[in-house]
């Protein structure tokens, strides 16, 4: 249950498809929507100056910006937009991973703190000679890396598998090695234009660390945004 002396944070998710020419939408769209923590995937960004520009105007005041850069060509590229009064703690965990990109970090205010991953595995294609079983190996890896962390843990990213449709191996597969490690997934809706659900809040079971978790549609990209609350702050 969520500590009784606790209020909620608010948590979101979006596969914006590129960052620098949605910055101010993105901007306009934490705002509107209180969020205290978003987390992007596919930010398009890259590691230069250049960048530079939207990372200045994708944030409200008040809000700091840490993101990792793509590793592709053009695809990727993983972001936490958050507010100030949180403190942001890069961890590094001693893991090489080719088929998914990750950010890692520790998120803390006042006397607590929650671990939060954000994900993106680009979809396999003869170009990147990517594959499920690459990915699921190297997931399973990381995963034995930061299961035993002290803190709640939440995972959030686009993962690329279709976890609405039943008879899709890889999804099932994917779901498998979830319960292996005592996670469970609370994304139960369409997340993608095309109907499937790719854009995921996982958590331990059992842990109830967030509430709420819906899908709207800001028209940013072709995915939607996932809300959720978590509880981290404690009240003044």
């Amino acid at each position: 249950m969520f500590p009784s002396k606790s209020r909620p944070v608010f948590l979101s998710l979006l596969n914006a498809r590129s960052v620098k020419n949605k910055s101010f939408l993105i901007k306009d769209f934490a705002v509107d929507n209180n969020i205290d923590i978003l987390a992007i995937t596919e930010t398009w960004l890259q590691a230069d100056v250049s960048n530079q520009i939207a990372v200045n105007s994708i944030c409200p005041t008040g809000f700091g910006f840490h993101h990792l850069p793509r590793m592709g060509s053009r695809e990727g590229g993983v972001a936490l937009l958050y507010r100030n009064s949180f403190n942001l703690k890069k961890l590094s965990p001693d893991i090489s991973c080719n088929s998914f990109e990750f950010t890692d970090c520790i998120i803390r205010h006042s006397s607590t703190g929650l671990r939060m991953v954000v994900v993106y595995r680009p979809p396999p294609s003869k170009k990147n000679q990517l594959n499920v079983t690459m990915f699921l190996d190297e997931f399973g890896s990381f995963l034995e890396k930061i299961i035993t962390t002290a803190r709640p843990l939440i995972i959030v990213g686009d993962f690329n598998f279709h976890l609405d449709n039943l008879d899709d191996r890889s999804a099932v597969r994917f779901q498998e090695l979830l319960e292996a490690f005592n996670l469970v997934q609370h994304v139960s809706e369409p997340t993608h234009k095309n109907g499937h659900t790719l854009d995921l809040v996982i958590t331990r079971v059992g842990e109830e660390s967030v509430r709420h978790v819906q899908v709207s549609d800001p028209v940013i990209s072709d995915h939607g945004a996932v809300h959720c609350e978590t509880p981290l702050l404690d009240e003044a």
